[in-house]
This record gives C-alpha cells, structure tokens and sequence, in this order.
C-alpha cells in the first residue's frame, strides 16, 4: 500500500487555496503518496512534465499542430541535415515515377486499358496541370513527413477527366482556436466519429474571423496522414520531437562558428610589461590618431605572413591555439542528431554520416533503413494511391474511356518504382537476374524498380529483335552476331536452334529463299 509523506504546500497551492479552500486538502493528499510506480511520483529532483491523458484532439489541439508544423518548415528550409533527411525518405518512397498500378481483373481486356489509362492519366492528374503522378506521390510523403498530413480534393475537369488537387495542412481548419466537438480542427465528423466534410480555407487572412472557408463532403476528399493515436482526427509532423535539438543544433553551430571566425581571425598576442604598444611603431599616415601620445591606446597591430618581429626586452609573442570545433563538441552534435534520427525511425548514419560504419554495420543500417522506406511505401499505397486508383478508374468507365467495370474491376497490385536500397549493386544485380531466370522474380517488378514500363519495354525489344533479324538477312550473317537475345549472351544451342527453326517454318509459309546457315528468329 502507498505510503504517505509530508507536504509543504508551495506557493500555487497557497494561491488555490486562497481562491477555493476545498481543494487545498485533496491536492495536498494527491501528492503527499508515493505511489508503486516511481515513474509516477512528483519529486524535485526531475522536471516537470504536464500530466494530459487526455482525447488527441486535445494534447494535439490545432495550436500545438499549427506551431509544430511551422517549426518544421522553418528547418526544413534552413537546416540541411533536415531537408536532406526528409528529402531522401520521399524520394525512396514515392520512387521515381510514383507507384505503379497494375490492374489484377480476370478480365484482360479490361485489366490493359486499365492499367494503361491510369499510367497514362498520370501525366495530367494534377488540376493546376503542373504535378505528374511522381510529383503528387512525393509531395504527399514529404507533407506527411514534415506538416503532419497533406489533403487531396478529388475534382473534375470541365470534361469530366478525374483530377487531384492537393490542399496543404495548413488550409485545413481555421485557427488557434480549440476544436469543437462536431468540428475537430477542420474535420467535421458524425457521432461515429466519422468524418463527414472538411473545412477548407479558401481566400481572407489565414487564423482570423475573416479569412472564408467551404466544406468538401469527405466523398470528394482525401487527407493523408500517419496515425498515432486511435482517435486521431489530424497528424502531427514528424520532426516533433526533434524540433528542440534541432533548434539547439542549428544554436550551437552558430555561436561555433563565431568562436572559430573569431580565433581565426587573431593571428598572435604581443605582451609587453606595460601593456602599451611602442610609440615608435607608431605610422600617423596610416592612422586616425592625431598625436603620438594616443598610441597608448593602440591594442591592436596587424601581422603579416613572413614578417619576423623584433621583440623589445620584456615583450613575447603568444600565438593564439584554438580547439574548438574539437571531438567532445562533435560527440554531443552527434548525440543530438542521433536523438533526432530515432525519432524518424531511421539509423543515423542513413542521414547523418556513414564513413565509419563497416561492411556488416552498413548492410544492417540499409536493412533498418528499407523497413522504414516499405512502411512508407505501404502507407502511400493503402491510404492514398488505392483510393485514387477506384476513384480514376471509375470516373474513366463512366465517361467510356475503358470498358464497364467488371466485377473484380477495383483489385490492383502497386509496384514500387524505387530499387531497394543496397550496398552490393552489382550482387544485387545478378541476384535479381537469377530469380528471374528461376521464376521466383517476374519482368514486371524487376524493371518497375528502375522505372521502366514493362509495355514499353517489351515493345522495344520486339523491335530491336525484328531489326536484327532483318539486318542479319541483309548482310548475310548469323543472328547470334547481331542479336545476343540469351541470358548470357552466347549465341543458342545447335539443338535449340533447329527446334526454333522448326517451329519459326510451322508459323509462316515458305518464301522460296534459303536461309543464310546460322540465322534464325528469336
């Protein structure tokens, strides 16, 4: 059982009971147990910590949101370290042409047009016609990331074409003001909770009575974002528990690099027993002082590279030894910026630095990293590109740019347009070869993650290979020599090019001519 101590009240608690005398005892007795839990007790020797268990809507009001998401923004654009971190995670994420949809129907005709109508849309999704599908994929992470959510209003063109117009976080909600019940900083929801419409800022004075808002049904409206509560209505940036380091880090080098401006700029100390300079050193034409009993007041003298200074009896020179930056100061920036790195859940020497990490450590530092990357890629897939895909490809059945809507017409599979991160490429590489040989890995993924269009690609080796058996024909020599079509190069296999001989002469009638020895099709 708890046991009770002594209580002093403090001053707050002579001010409270002063006010309301009936709670002075029950606060009193609050803090006069120690309670199972140390982590639970109040005590002098540690700081303070706001005690809010409490719905998010309220620890995470729209003032705490709105200020965190500005702090991140400020370092984003002025603190490399931050800019390069976020930076790197959207880009790794989103890919290099963003997701890609592949429709999965048993239908095939309808699976090609939509698979190829979406790849397609991609390059005008944006309203304002300045983003491509990469673009909107990228920002969406990065905002994520950095704001806390990023909003996605599902519009149409005059033509009816399905378009994306993204709405910063910022827009969403108006105001410092704490959320109402119905309305949780822009988010209106029912009395499931669920949302209903958003409440977007669309002209006037942002965080006043005056700037004017409409509500976009929930229908029309995507808001993307990282869940950490439950009961999370809007998300909280990802740098918020970095926001203090980073602002001590970005401190602290500041006034370092003062130190170091100012050890630079002072070259050496003359001590003399006076401490006066020598008034026959003393240049009037090239000083401001008027007589050359002003020289007493001459501290400062300028030392040029290769002079030898004569010393006057009882003068020495002490040249300035600066150690600053030095290792203690970058252990504890490295500190910080590991403190900031695990809160992004990525190892900091993915962001930081990785000049001293091994072969090993650097193969487990990229594994932790690619956690990080899948779970982003995931989230951009399960909560922002699956319902944009429903969305465009049922806008384009009903204006009959693709056929009607099977029954399997919403299943798709993504593929992500970014390689996995890797210190072995070349390993990587032969790897990969070798599961695609072996089946275990299909064309599609292996050139998706160079940003490849599988269609495309296969297209272009068809007409690469008709150009060589054509060129083979003229020139009057083996295919194998202008057209290595092999895993490895080397030229079929007598057996196998008669077996592909034999089947090319079932496929197309006889032309009369007799094929150059050696040249088949691929």
């Amino acid at each position: 059982m708890p046991t009770p101590k002594r209580v002093t009240p403090n001053i707050i608690d002579r001010a409270i009971g002063f006010f309301n005398p009936a709670a002075l005892p029950a606060r009193l007795k609050a803090r006069a147990v120690n309670q199972w839990f140390e982590a639970a007790n109040i005590t002098r020797h540690r700081s303070w910590m706001p005690i809010r268990a409490q719905d998010s809507k309220f620890t995470a009001d729209p003032w705490a949101r709105t200020v965190c998401m500005s702090h991140a923004r400020y370092l984003f654009d002025n603190v490399g370290f931050v800019r390069g971190s976020l930076e790197r995670l959207s880009d790794l994420a989103a890919g290099i042409r963003g997701p890609l949809a592949q429709s999965m129907a048993e239908n095939q005709e309808f699976a090609y047009a939509a698979t190829r109508y979406f790849a397609e849309w991609g390059k005008f999704c944006d309203y304002t016609a300045r983003l491509q599908w990469a673009d909107v994929c990228y920002l969406a992470v990065l905002s994520m990331l950095r704001d806390g959510d990023i909003g996605c209003v599902l519009a149409e063109s005059a033509t009816g074409v399905p378009k994306l117009q993204l709405v910063e976080g910022h827009r969403i909600g108006n105001g410092y003001a704490l959320s109402k019940e119905e309305d949780v900083d822009g988010v209106l929801l029912n009395s499931l909770g669920q949302p209903t419409a958003y409440k977007i800022a669309v002209s006037g004075e942002l965080y006043t009575n005056q700037v004017e808002t409409i509500n976009v049904a929930a229908k029309d409206f995507l808001l993307f974002q990282d869940f950490q509560r439950a009961d999370a209505v809007r998300g909280i940036s990802a740098l918020a528990h970095a926001i203090n380091n980073l602002r001590d880090i970005a401190d602290i080098l500041a006034a370092e690099k003062d130190g170091v401006k100012y050890n630079s700029s002072q070259g050496a100390f003359l001590t003399t027993l006076t401490g006066e300079a020598d008034p026959t050193d003393w240049d009037p034409a090239a000083s401001n002082l008027t007589s050359p009993d002003d020289v007493t007041t001459l501290k400062l003298e300028d030392v040029y590279s290769g002079n030898i200074k004569r010393l006057a009896p009882g003068e020495k020179v002490d040249l300035l030894k600066s150690d600053r930056p030095n290792v203690t100061f970058q252990g504890f920036l490295d500190y910080l910026a590991r403190d900031v790195a695990a809160g992004l859940n990525v190892p900091l020497e993915f962001i930081w630095n990785s000049t001293g990490a091994g072969g090993a450590n650097q193969r487990f530092i990229t594994a932790v990293a690619q956690r990080k990357i899948d779970r982003l890629q995931n989230l951009l897939i399960r909560r922002f590109c699956n319902r944009i895909y429903g969305w465009v490809i049922c806008k384009a059945a009903q204006r009959g740019d693709i056929p009607a809507l099977p029954d399997d017409w919403y299943k798709v599979r993504w593929q992500p347009s970014s390689a996995r991160i890797t210190v072995d490429a070349g390993r990587e590489a032969r790897e990969n070869r070798a599961d695609w040989q072996c089946g275990l890995r299909t064309l599609q993924e292996d050139l998706s993650e160079r940003a490849i269009d599988p269609e495309q690609h296969l297209e272009q080796r068809g007409r690469e290979a008709a150009k060589a058996v054509a060129v083979s024909k003229k020139y009057n020599v083996p295919l194998w020599m202008v057209w290595q079509g092999t895993a490895n190069g080397n030229p079929l296999d007598p057996e196998d090019q008669a077996e592909q001989a034999a089947a090319i002469k079932q496929d197309r009638p006889e032309t009369g001519d007799k094929p150059v020895e050696g040249e088949e099709d691929v």
